[in-house]
Order: structure tokens, then sequence, then C-alpha cells
């Protein structure tokens, strides 16, 4: 009967297993939350607040900072944010390792957007982020942003979500990296956008700036061969 309930489930496109909490993605975020003290998160690439949202669904109740380039995200985003007093949402920007305007492509499904250029892997694998239109946007880089927050970054989880971009805004982070105890850093198994940097050479770099690879994630993936395209690499430092 379980075995046939459970085939039941799984035809409408969900599972029923048990929940160890260390051995699934959120349980461990949580205890490394618990573990390192993490009172303040830096969400870089927030979209319409997803991450943020998720954090606050955890009982996280500390700080959230979230930085999005978007009109409409960007919108969307501080609606969401905008009862929450320990959530603060940045006005309109890019981050990276530079200050001046930018020019991002806008993907139909928002979160695909890009400042590079999409490789056709990415398009072939999910037809609706094709880009659509692009935005003109200022450009800072972190450790500016930081600077004028007056946020003391020693308990902080840096998350960057940035479609490709990911090493442009660490190349301007480099204060924040001296002393976030936490990174969590999309990484790309496949070129996706042209110039991106591989994800070896981000975990590379991050090891170079004391850092040590604590947790993967999986996430967007090629429905066609089943190909992992992307994952979330957590990143952590050694508590003193």
């Amino acid at each position: 009967m379980k075995r046939i309930l459970r085939q039941v489930i799984r035809s409408t496109g969900f599972d029923i297993v048990r929940y160890p909490p260390l051995h699934s993605h959120s349980g461990r975020m949580r205890r490394l939350f618990e573990y390192y003290q993490i009172d303040t998160v830096i969400d870089v690439g927030a979209n319409e607040g997803q991450f943020g949202r998720s954090l606050r669904d955890a009982n996280y109740s500390g700080r959230i900072f979230s930085f999005e380039p978007l009109s409409s995200a960007h919108q969307a985003l501080a609606a969401l944010a905008a009862s929450d007093p320990n959530w603060v949402v940045a006005p309109r920007m890019a981050i990276g390792r530079v200050t001046g305007d930018v020019v991002i492509n806008v993907a139909e499904n928002l979160e695909s957007s890009s400042i590079l250029p999409m490789s056709d892997l990415h398009r072939e694998a999910s037809p609706t982020s094709r880009y659509t239109e692009t935005e003109t946007v200022p450009m800072n880089t972190l450790d500016d942003v930081v600077m004028q927050y007056i946020l003391s970054p020693c308990h902080t989880l840096l998350k960057i979500d940035t479609q490709g971009f990911e090493a442009e805004v660490l190349a301007g982070a480099s204060n924040v990296l001296s002393t976030a105890v936490a990174v969590q850093l999309e990484l790309s198994l496949a070129q996706l956008y042209d110039g991106q940097a591989g994800y070896l050479d981000l975990i590379q770099f991050m090891m170079s700036k004391g850092y040590s690879l604590a947790e993967i994630n999986p996430g967007f993936s090629d429905p066609r061969t089943g190909h992992l395209l992307q994952a979330d690499g957590v990143f952590v430092k050694k508590r003193a």
C-alpha cells in the first residue's frame, strides 16, 4: 500500500522521504548559520527575493542586504522586503569589479539575466531563458557599497548569484572576502555564458582567499540529458 501511494505521489512530481536534518541542504545550512553565528547576509543578485524569503522561512532573523539590477525584479524585491525592518534593499545596481554604467541582458524568465552573452547550450536547455531586451544600470564594487552601509562583515555570509558574472563580483570584493565567514557562490559545470569563469577556477580562487568548499547544492540541469549544469557551492573559513 505504501509503495502504491508513493508511486501515485511521484506521478504528480512530488515525493515523500525522511527528513534527516544533516543529510539535507537546508539542514546543513541551518547548522552552518548556527556554528558561524551568521547575523548578516549580503545577497548579490537577489532577483525577486527568493533567497531572502527562504532564509526567513528557515527562521533566520538577522540582517539581509540585497542587491538587484533589473527594474522589474528590483520592484518586486523592494515590495517583498518593505515590511521587514532587518531586510535592506539597495538602490538598483549591478555589482562588479569597477564602477560605471553597464548593459544587462534581460531574460524572459528574469532569473537567467546576465551582463554576459548567453551560450547556445543554456538557451537550448532552457528556452525561457532567452534574452528579450536590455537595460542599462549603474555598477559598483561590493567593497565600496559595504563602506556606504557601514557593514562589519565578520559574521557575514556573502551570496552571489549573478549568472556567470561571479568572478567579476569577487574581483571587487577583496575587503569583504577578508572577513566574511562564508560565501555561497553559483558554480557552472558547463559554459552557460560567454566569458564566464569555470567552476574549477572559482574554487581555486576561493581556496586562495582562505576558504574551503563545505557544501554543494545542485541547481539547473539539462532536461534533455540529465546533466547538471549549475550548482551552488558554499565556502567557509576556519572559525577562530
